[in-house]
């Protein structure tokens, strides 16, 4: 890894812990205080915040430098040197887990190769969802219904032998829900999110509470589409028992996760507390919008444009031995060559190229770029 991307990549990570920080805290505060007033805005906050934080950080990033993002004070100074150090072992850390994630489903995979396919109980889901094109497939090898890929139901084989109709149709309506919903998709980005920037802890916050909202707003469209809460109920409360010695894997889209979350969804259908998501899309669009421009206009963060806003050193060598170089704010402030400083007549900057003449002569011609790293043409060696 370069200096100059390991630089760009530790600006992006302040700025994107920044803005993250902001988003998810200020959500969480937002909806512990609006309570039940805002229900109907909650999937659609949490997604925003826990999505829209990469997006400003990167666009933030990319922005022209007449807008101020770098915060007075906030770090003082930086040796280049630790930099690829902390951010290769983020890249690594964050590399193996993702990896733990893929394989996890891979794994989930290969146990169900064996499944069958059922063209009756597929042809009912396919009813409920409208006409949409959804498989239906049945296997031993798991503990509660999910969803596989984008377009798959996968139920328990005993779902067929142990539910009643009236709760195998719930199950089949809960788990359409998901695939119109696109769940699957979300929760599973969801989850290579709070993997990959495992340094801010509220990602797991927002992925935990996005998996509740999405299993209740599953709960909310088979109420509406069956009208059944009791076969709703009790097929939940039948799941959730399958799974207490067999847990579901937690990447794969489940009628049933946690103990605790499915008898808290048990309470809640037996007592009608279910909605209708009253948000009207446009509206909801465009106040996700506002909120993702003015996190990149008035939120904080840290640049990377012309170099970092503290002095900062580039250790290199070429055939005529080693030398650094000091930069701040894009502007040279010492040059060293074999250890020793040169005086500043030996220095000469225009723009991004300087021109450096080394105690024996010879010229150091380098190239600052503008994410902080640097380039040269070798002297010729001694």
């Amino acid at each position: 890894m370069t200096d100059g991307l390991a630089l760009y990549l530790a600006a992006w990570l302040l700025t994107y812990l920044i803005h993250s920080t902001l988003l998810l805290g200020g959500v969480f505060i937002v909806l512990r205080i609006g309570g039940r007033r805002l229900e109907t805005w909650a999937e659609l906050a949490w997604r925003v915040a826990m999505f829209g934080a990469v997006v400003t950080s990167v666009v933030q990033m990319a922005l022209p430098t007449f807008i101020v993002t770098e915060p007075a004070g906030s770090i003082t100074r930086v040796t280049l040197g630790v930099v690829p150090l902390i951010i290769g072992f983020w890249l690594v850390i964050a590399s193996l887990r993702v990896t733990a994630l893929v394989l996890s489903l891979w794994t989930v995979r290969r146990r169900l190769a064996g499944r069958a396919y059922d063209l009756h109980i597929g042809a009912r889901a396919n009813e409920m969802a409208g006409g949409a094109t959804i498989r239906l497939s049945l296997s031993s090898e798991i503990a509660t219904p999910m969803v596989l890929g984008t377009r798959e139901l996968c139920l328990p084989t005993r779902t067929l032998h142990e539910l009643s109709t009236d709760e195998v149709d719930a199950v089949l309506a809960h788990e359409v829900a998901h695939v119109l919903r696109r769940d699957p998709f979300w929760l599973t980005l969801a989850a290579v999110v709070q993997r990959a920037l495992f340094m801010q802890p509220l990602n797991a916050l927002a992925s935990t509470r996005m998996r509740a909202l999405a299993e209740c707003s599953c709960d909310d469209w088979a109420l509406a589409r069956t009208g059944n809460p009791l076969a709703l109920a009790s097929a939940l409360a039948r799941v959730t028992e399958w799974i207490v010695r067999t847990p579901a894997h937690a990447v794969v889209i489940a009628m049933a996760s946690r103990e605790s979350l499915a008898l808290a969804r048990v309470r809640r259908i037996l007592d009608g507390r279910t909605h209708t998501n009253s948000l009207a899309p446009k509206r909801a669009r465009t106040s996700a919008l506002l909120l993702l421009v003015a996190t990149v206009l008035l939120v904080p963060g840290i640049s990377a444009k012309g170099g970092f806003p503290y002095p900062y050193t580039i250790s290199a060598f070429d055939a005529a031995g080693p030398f650094t170089v000091t930069v701040e704010q894009g502007k040279v402030i010492g040059v060293s060559v074999d250890g020793v400083r040169l005086p500043f007549d030996h220095v000469q900057q225009t723009g991004g190229r300087v021109h450096v003449r080394d105690p024996r002569g010879a010229a150091l011609e380098l190239k600052l770029n503008t994410s902080g790293g640097m380039s040269w043409q070798s002297r010729p060696a001694r």
